[in-house]
């Protein structure tokens, strides 16, 4: 694993590249035609075609692909495991639906909370019911 010192790291985000509000020509930064900054497989600043020593862009700045599907299709992921989580947890330690729901702490605001509510909501006048 490599160590490496930065005096700056400059972090861009949002959907259109706008390398040349950075001043990149100036810098002498190449740039693709729809405002890009053109990198190699390294992701380094290339400038006349060669990299830059020591400057590296990544993200929707130097990437043809957009990123923010991938971000979201990762939430979605996250947000499934969150809600399931708490459940696999109960079920690991035995808890029943009733102790799930009134006998911890759940977060707010927070998804889990879905979950607490979908517990509250259930009928538990029957048998006790493991989650």
């Amino acid at each position: 694993m490599r160590h490496l010192e930065a005096d700056l790291v400059l972090l861009a985000t949002g959907r259109v590249p706008r390398a040349e509000d950075l001043d990149s020509a100036r810098a002498g930064f190449d740039l693709h035609d729809d405002r890009r900054l053109a990198v190699d497989e390294h992701q380094r600043v290339l400038s006349g075609g060669s990299p830059v020593p020591g400057v590296w862009a990544l993200g929707d700045i130097s990437s043809a692909r957009r990123l923010k599907h991938v971000a979201n299709a990762e939430a979605r992921v996250v947000a499934h495991n969150l809600l399931i989580q708490p459940l696999i947890q109960a079920m690991a330690f035995g808890l029943d639906a009733a102790t799930m729901a009134r006998g911890q702490y759940w977060i707010h605001p927070a998804l889990t909370e879905v979950v607490e509510n979908a517990l509250l909501g259930l009928d538990l006048a029957g048998p006790v019911r493991r989650v």
